[in-house]
Parts: structure tokens; C-alpha cells; sequence
């Protein structure tokens, strides 16, 4: 049975030129490392975005707390956790992007 290997799918995109099938690992290249840090910036933008709408969402939820509204209160801690889990997977990603060109 013949050995095939695939190819990545950002080969054709010019992003990986040094892909070697041989080993079929994945050489950094310094467009490979562009691409990454335009990737990463991009995440850090949607982070601050995503969390400004969240302390936009919980700053009710606080006040609720002080009039003793706890069914509001509760129903805005929910929504502001709600849109912590998107920044919060996100920055992940962009800590792997960052890990992966060092």
C-alpha cells in the first residue's frame, strides 16, 4: 500500500512554504509568523471588545445586587458569564498563537 501524505490546507495559501512531507512536520517561516501575530492582534482586539460588552452587561447586575433585586441580579450574573466564555476561549487560542511562535 502505497504512504500518501497530506498537505495542509494554508500550503496553498502561501503561508507554509516549507512543509516538508518527508517527516510531514511544519517548518516556521517568517510569512508563517506574520500571519500569527496579524491573527493574534485580531484576537486581542475581539478580547477587549468582548470584554467591555461584558462590563456593559454586569454593571446592572450590580446594581441589582444593591436595590436586593436577586432574581435580576441573577439573571445578569448569568448573561455577563455567558459573554466571559467567548474573550475567555479566544484568549486561549491567542496564548497557543503566541506559544507557537516562540
Amino acid at each position: 500500500m502505497p504512504q500518501t501524505h497530506e498537505t495542509p490546507p494554508l500550503v496553498g495559501a502561501g503561508l507554509l512554504d516549507n512543509y516538508s512531507l518527508a517527516g510531514n512536520d511544519i517548518e516556521n517561516t517568517p510569512a508563517q509568523f506574520a500571519a500569527q501575530a496579524v491573527c493574534a492582534a485580531l484576537q486581542r482586539d475581539f478580547i477587549a471588545e468582548a470584554l467591555r460588552v461584558v462590563s456593559i452587561k454586569a454593571a446592572p447586575a450590580a446594581d441589582d445586587i444593591d436595590i436586593r433585586d436577586d432574581d435580576c441580579a441573577e439573571r445578569g450574573i448569568r448573561l455577563a458569564i455567558s459573554h466571559l466564555r467567548a474573550p475567555a476561549a479566544t484568549f486561549r487560542e491567542m496564548q497557543d498563537l503566541i506559544g507557537a511562535r516562540t
